[in-house]
């Protein structure tokens, strides 16, 4: 392909240099013309025009030859010119624009823009950009650029002029314009392959290079580079053989340069094979051929070759000898060597190992196959060594055979051949081949063990039990002398008789399954039978046999003595044997040595085994083997005697597998002289209940990690909410003590602290929602004034209809009682969330707040006297505001959804209506919604509510307000630590104004420092506190005191500390008294419970204004205390499920199991009915817990 594409662009070059060379000869001929027309001017106009007629003869045959010529010439030739009053166009145009343009020449000359308008959009700046310069410098112009005819075809074309300026100052280009549209396609195509090539050589890491020996002209690939490590930035000329060296290992640049230069002074080709040092010092391998070029003379001009990169392949070479070594090594330590013969070769191949296995040494030749086996080969072994090789060939099987080995120093070697033949297509032989094991060793084994069996010969005579040697098929082989002094029989008498004609006829069917299971190469333990002794008598003999092929091992124990005493037992136990089969409980009778002789029904169907099963088995047979121990101290105790028997949790075996935990309570049976018999067992299957116990620990474990996880979120909600808050009411309540302000900002004080106390509450609840979720808020129902708990609620929400001019009606109902019995905060919460929707959706009309009585729907189980009868109450708020679309209805009561009109708004969480729905269905009742879009919504919610007399409404209780101190200020002294200025700054102002000394800290550090120096007798501690935090600090303090108390301080007194924190979780106050406080107060706070808590642990006198009223504790708490134990009267199934349902909060599984208590324990029912009611889940599970 190159050698076309080179002669494609030889020829386009001299097409140019031909209509250059014809430009040039335009040129000299308008040169000329010019010559000619000054010599008519001076000479005579007769000769003039004689002269004049034969030279424009000339010049007319000179320009057919010029047309004939430009018509030849592929390309078109054309004269260009521009004017220096901005106008240019062509002079002349060859015939040849009618192929390249698809225009007349007189098309082009009369317009020409007809031919610059076919340039290219994107080559068209580049154009004239080459003409302007070309037009500036006088120096030729050629450029090649994309044109685009009027067919539609899309060409390259080259032009290629030179500039002449003219006297009139204008600039003429004469040259010619060219298709090349073939050469750029293979120049394309050329690049391709040049690409495809160089992307070969990369995948490859093969480099080429080239060496021009006359010029020194050279040549690398990009691959080159990179196979060398040389920048190719740093040398765009490959370098010269001494900086290419650089790159070769040190080791081999001397014998590369010798090769090369060997090549060159004989002209001959080479390769090579070399060590690469890379520049991070690593070491690389390179294989390299040159090749040579010569000139007609037969002298080397030129060497060119390829280099690669094979590198891979000597590491895998490498990794391969490693291999092998370490094949070798493996075969030397386990004393195998592997051999290969060849038939058609006759040759034997050894490996190093097997030599060594014969004595031989490795550096010399393999013996021949026949010196093999005549030499080296035990003459009692050569022929069955030969067999097996001949049954081999025949059978095209392996074999293996043992042989024994003769070393050239006499020693012998026991050797296990193992081999296999190797055939052609043909299904010749063609090769053998196959290993030899040294097993020597394995050999003297054996003998050791021959005398072993001597050895144990001399004990078989000498044991005291009965041992025997038998077939399977019954017949005693051996005895040992016990069998005389047992049967009375010699053992001559014994031995090749069948053991059948001794056995007493009852057990003859036994001892024939006992054979055949052995037959079956099964051991057979702990069976019983009867021998006839010589006398007649019958003795109880029981054994333990094990199969070996066609022998039978056994050892026997003559227990007739013991199986007297049993059958003396026997009856006895007849008495329970009718419960030991019927109880539903497994039970089992367990010889002393663990064998199972007596099992239930029960039993057999926990384990999944048939009775004769189990009676083949042992106790630890069935456990778990890592249990079979963990009551082996128990077991040591009862059988010495220290206990009659024992309980354990273990976990057995199911005859299919899997596991199941069991009760096991054993017991030890005596016979009357006191003597241990057996062993009796009971199992109960608890595996359901341990399932369960441990389905409620991971339960519980989750539940506890869960509840840590959202009190630790509450923790700081609460904290970061009240802190802001105790601000706000801290400060109203110092400011409401003032006597300077005028009434309206008293009441303007009165309505901030008031709303500041309904926002506190709204956040309480809020904080609430986690405890709705799952089920465990409680309902604190009170007895209020319902008329001034909704006079409260609308003085509250007043501010807010005032400033949108909208009106707020309070629409009560004559038949409304006016005092019930029902959760005051959750009501609020409800009503403030669904008016404040109502209020911030509404810009013009009203918004109505409308209770009216309707039908009982349920019934509340409040106790007490004051309780009179059951009402429901239905509360309806209704607004003029935009509506809701009924797409949204579905949605506004799930968390964090809004209405598109809510999202619009920017205002809320999406959680108000969530909440309220959650508070009232938790009340007894449900909220509905109905609404029109554009003309408003009504919310409507019933609650069943207990209504009550007048006369029993208690003033809501409040303490009197302090007006000054009793006491000396300057007996006492005051710390405030807080992180938050507003906070220290509040304590300050409330304990100044009763002129108390006050000290503040912002930090635990600077509070124990103040606390050295200062010494004061109350600390009001902020628990959350940057580095030390609350607890720390109290503790530090209190081991401080400790010291001083322990070295005798006189003046040592322990300074009261009271946590102050906005956290107000359950738990705090434990952890604050723990850490050392006196007492715990929450954020917010009132200002007068401060002052109580300073009268109860100072002992201060202060000056009230009025009697304190004593607080209504408006919570109807239950008057039934449970205890764990109260629940031991219920199975302990039973108590699972109590503990599974409250566990799922699941209040109708609750009610279920409650009806099952029996009627006599009401305490019990009362008391879980009571906390289901709240639902207090929680308590009903510790009780069940514990």
């Amino acid at each position: 392909m190159r050698v076309p594409t080179l002669l494609y662009l030889l020829a386009s070059r001299g097409v140019i240099a031909v209509g250059v060379a014809i430009a040039n000869w335009v040129v000299a001929r308008i040169g000329w013309l010019k010559r000619v027309s000054k010599k008519f001017a001076v000479e005579d106009l007769t000769q003039q025009l004689f002269q004049h007629q034969v030279e424009v003869e000339a010049i007319r045959r000179s320009e057919a030859r010029f047309q004939q010529l430009a018509a030849a010439i592929p390309g078109m030739i054309y004269t260009y010119t521009q004017h220096p009053d901005g106008s240019h166009g062509f002079d002349y145009v060859s015939s040849a624009s009618r192929n390249i343009l698809e225009l007349e020449p007189e098309q082009i000359i009369a317009d020409v823009d007809a031919a610059l308008a076919q340039i290219h959009p994107d080559d068209r700046p580049t154009h004239d950009a080459t003409v302007a310069h070309s037009a500036k410098t006088l120096e030729p112009f050629t450029c090649i650029f994309r044109n685009l005819t009027p067919s539609g075809q899309l060409k390259w074309l080259e032009a290629n002029s030179r500039p002449l300026r003219q006297d009139d100052g204008s600039i003429s280009w004469y040259g010619i314009l060219l298709d090349v549209s073939d050469r750029k396609a293979v120049e394309v195509s050329l690049a391709e392959k040049t690409a495809f090539l160089d992307e070969a050589q990369r995948t490859a890491k093969i480099g080429s290079w080239s060496w021009k020996l006359e010029t020194d002209e050279r040549w690398w690939s990009p691959q080159m580079y990179q196979l060398l490590g040389i920048d190719p930035e740093q040398y765009p000329i490959p370098p010269d053989v001494d900086i290419a060296n650089q790159s070769l290992h040190p080791e081999d640049q001397e014998r590369v340069n010798q090769i090369t230069r060997a090549a060159i002074e004989q002209g001959n080709s080479y390769e090579i094979e070399f060590r690469l040092l890379r520049p991070n010092n690593s070491i690389g391998y390179a294989f390299s051929r040159g090749l040579v070029e010569r000139n007609d003379e037969g002298q080397v001009t030129r060497f060119w070759g390829v280099s690669q990169d094979i590198t891979d392949r000597k590491v895998a070479e490498t990794a391969l000898r490693h291999s092998q070594a370490a094949l070798a090594e493996a075969q030397r330590i386990a004393h195998l060597g592997n051999w290969e013969f060849h038939l058609l070769s006759r040759q034997l191949v050894w490996s190093e190992e097997l030599f060594r296995m014969f004595g031989l040494d490795p550096s010399q030749p393999e013996p021949f196959y026949a010196d093999c086996l005549q030499h080296y080969i035990h003459p009692d072994d050569r022929a069955v060594l030969k067999r097996c090789i001949k049954q081999s060939l025949a059978t095209q099987k392996g074999y293996t055979v043992n042989y024994r080995a003769l070393l050239p120093d006499g020693s012998i070697r026991y050797h296990e051949g193992r081999g296999d033949v190797e055939f052609d297509v043909q299904g010749r032989v063609i090769r053998l081949f196959g290993t030899a094991l040294d097993i020597t060793d394995h050999k003297l084994i054996e003998l050791a063990l021959q005398a072993k069996t001597t050895e144990l010969d001399r004990f078989f005579s000498a044991v005291l039990d009965l041992l025997c040697i038998a077939d399977v098929k019954g017949y005693f082989l051996r005895l040992n002398p016990q069998w005389e002094k047992t049967l009375g029989y010699r053992l001559e008498d014994l031995e090749g008789h069948k053991l059948l004609e001794y056995i007493h006829p009852e057990d003859l069917n036994s001892t024939l399954d006992a054979l055949a299971l052995l037959a079956q190469q099964q051991e057979v333990a702990n069976f019983v039978n009867r021998f006839r002794c010589k006398d007649g008598s019958y003795r109880w003999i029981e054994w333990r046999s094990f199969p070996v092929g066609n022998l039978i091992y056994a050892a026997a124990r003559d227990i007739t003595d013991r199986r007297q005493t049993e059958f003396a037992l026997l009856q006895s136990e007849k008495k329970f044997r009718g419960a030991f089969d019927t109880i539903t409980t497994g039970m089992a009778l367990i010889a002393l040595t663990g064998g199972f002789q007596e099992v239930n029904t029960a039993l057999c169907q926990m384990l999944g085994y048939s009775e004769e099963e189990l009676l083949k088995l042992r106790l630890e047979d069935i456990v778990h083997p890592l249990e079979q121990a963990i009551d082996l101290p128990l077991f040591k105790r009862m059988m010495a005697g220290e206990i009659p028997g024992y309980q354990v949790e273990k976990r057995f075996l199911h005859q299919d597998g899997h596991l199941l935990w069991g009760l096991l309570n054993i017991a030890l049976i005596p016979d009357g002289a006191g003597r241990s018999l057996y062993l009796i067992a009971q199992i109960t299957d608890i595996s359901d209940r341990k399932r369960a116990e441990q389905e409620l620990e991971q339960a519980k474990e989750s539940a506890e990690a869960a509840n840590q996880a959202k009190s630790q979120f509450l923790a700081n909600m609460s904290h970061e909410l009240r802190t802001p808050l105790n601000s706000i009411l801290g400060f109203s309540q110092l400011m409401q003590g003032s006597q300077d302000l005028p009434g309206d900002y008293q009441d303007y004080l009165s309505l901030i602290h008031k709303s500041g106390e309904s926002l506190l509450k709204l956040i309480n609840e809020i904080l609430d929602l986690s405890k709705i979720e799952a089920g465990k808020l409680t309902l604190d129902n009170q007895v209020i004034d319902l008329f001034e708990q909704l006079r409260l609620v609308r003085n509250t929400l007043s501010a807010r209809v005032s400033r949108k001019n909208l009106q707020f009606l309070l629409e009560i109902q004559p038949d409304v009682p006016q005092y019930i019995a029902v959760d005051a905060q959750k009501l609020e919460q409800v009503l403030l969330n669904l008016l404040s929707n109502a209020i911030k959706f509404t810009d013009v009309g009203r918004v109505t707040l409308r209770v009216r009585l309707g039908e009982t729907r349920n019934q509340s189980a409040l106790d007490g006297a004051l309780l009179s009868h059951s009402s429901c109450l239905i509360f309806e708020v209704e607004d003029t505001g935009v509506g809701i679309a009924p797409s949204d209805l579905n949605l506004i009561f799930d968390a964090f959804a809004q209405t598109t009109i809510g999202q619009r708004s920017q205002e809320g969480t999406g959680l108000g209506l969530t909440i309220s729905r959650r508070l009232v269905q938790l009340m007894g009742g449900d909220i509905t919604v109905q609404s029109v879009v554009g003309q408003g919504s009504l919310f409507q919610f019933f609650l069943p509510v207990e209504t009550v007399s007048e006369i029993q409404i208690q003033p809501a209780p409040y303490y009197r307000p302090i007006i000054g101190l009793a006491s000396d200020p300057d007996l006492y002294r005051i710390l405030v630590v807080d992180d938050q200025p507003e906070n220290r700054l509040l304590l300050i102002r409330m304990f100044e104004q009763l002129g108390l000394p006050v000290q503040e800290a912002a930090t635990g550090e600077d509070a124990i420092a103040c606390w050295r120096q200062w010494r004061p007798h109350i600390i009001w501690m902020d628990i959350r506190l940057p580095g030390l935090d609350g607890y720390e600090t109290t503790r530090r303090i209190r081991y401080e005191e400790q010291e001083w108390k322990m070295v005798g301080d006189t003046t040592f007194y322990s300074t009261i500390i009271i946590a102050l924190t906005a956290q107000a979780l359950p738990g705090d106050r434990g952890l604050a008294l723990a850490a050392g406080c006196n007492d715990y107060i929450s954020k917010p706070f009132q200002k007068e419970g401060l002052f109580h808590k300073m009268e109860e642990h100072l002992g201060m006198c202060f000056i009230y204004g009025q009697d304190i009223s004593e607080e209504l504790d408006s919570s109807l708490r239950s008057n039934y205390l449970l205890q764990a134990e109260d629940l031991a009267v219920m199975p302990q199934d039973w108590i699972i499920a109590l503990y599974q349902a409250s566990l799922l909060c699941k209040d109708d599984e609750v009610q279920r199991l409650l009806q099952q208590i029996p009627p006599e324990h009401t305490f019990l029912i009362n008391g879980l009915n009571q906390l289901v009611h709240n639902f207090d889940f929680q308590q009903i599970m510790n009780l069940a817990h514990k």
